[in-house]
């Protein structure tokens, strides 16, 4: 059986996805587009960045050709896109279902013998970075229009 978890979670999927939703809130709340268009492509660039630079084997059998296993892409495209729609809906109560979801990719990747734990770890926290880093632009958007804001003006 396939891994389906792994097929639907990979990286250029999810930030497909995350630029899809950006664009749904560009005229709307633009500060939430910058949010999800900024974060997971923002992590996804920084594992990919890792993976050039950390040379480690997955965790596959008589595995002699080095391939780019840390961190964990997967692990860090969902952790990066789940918490960031967590946070621009501010629906906290959804983090336990975003908290699943990131545990399922994890497993998927480790059961799967794609990644070890430590891989899947550092990715989840690279995600967790990048979340943070679309919460300070969509506050810096926030700020920037209340300040362009004709209103304000006396």
């Amino acid at each position: 059986m396939s891994d389906v978890i792994g097929q639907i979670c990979e990286p250029p999927v999810v930030i497909g996805a995350s630029l899809a939703t950006a664009s749904l809130f560009v005229r709307r709340a633009p500060d939430i587009a910058a949010q999800l268009a900024i974060a997971t492509p923002l992590a996804v660039g920084i594992t990919k960045l890792l993976k050039m630079t950390v040379d480690e084997h997955r965790p596959r059998f008589l595995d002699t050709r080095p391939e780019q296993s840390f961190p964990s892409g997967h692990a860090t495209a969902i952790t990066a896109y789940t918490l960031s729609a967590v946070a621009a809906s501010r629906r906290w109560w959804l983090l336990p279902v975003a908290a699943a979801a990131i545990a399922a990719v994890d497993y998927s990747r480790v059961s799967h013998r794609e990644h070890w734990w430590r891989d899947v770890l550092v990715g989840n926290a690279v995600g967790l970075a990048g979340a943070g880093t679309g919460l300070a632009a969509a506050y810096a958007v926030r700020r920037w229009r209340r300040r362009a804001s004709p209103a304000s003006d006396p």
